[in-house]
């Protein structure tokens, strides 16, 4: 399936943000469902947050097939709130997008 790279041309108009933790057995179908929808002008902002399991590698997988997923690491596990500002804080330009 191919996907459009809407971040090249314009602002992408929804950025959605996806906390990962030690979700190896769910997150490929959260992040197909997600590559499915109808409305496809978005950005996913995968936020991983030290996953002891296979998240990383999944999610890796996904976002070397389309540009419109982007994973952003935390170097230490801060927790689901902080993996949410973290996602929000890497849309805004200029802000700190390390962990």
């Amino acid at each position: 399936m191919g996907y459009k790279n809407v971040m090249a041309n314009s602002k992408t108009l929804l950025s959605v943000i996806v906390p990962i933790y030690n979700s190896q057995d769910y997150v490929a179908a959260a992040l197909q469902s997600l590559q499915e929808q109808s409305f496809t002008d978005f950005e996913a902002i995968l936020v991983e947050n030290q996953s002891s399991d296979e998240s990383l590698a999944v999610v890796q997988r996904f976002a070397q097939q389309d540009p419109r997923l982007r994973i952003v690491q935390h170097e230490t596990n801060q927790g689901l709130a902080t993996a949410r500002n973290t996602g929000n804080d890497s849309n805004c330009p200029g802000s700190d997008q390390s962990g």
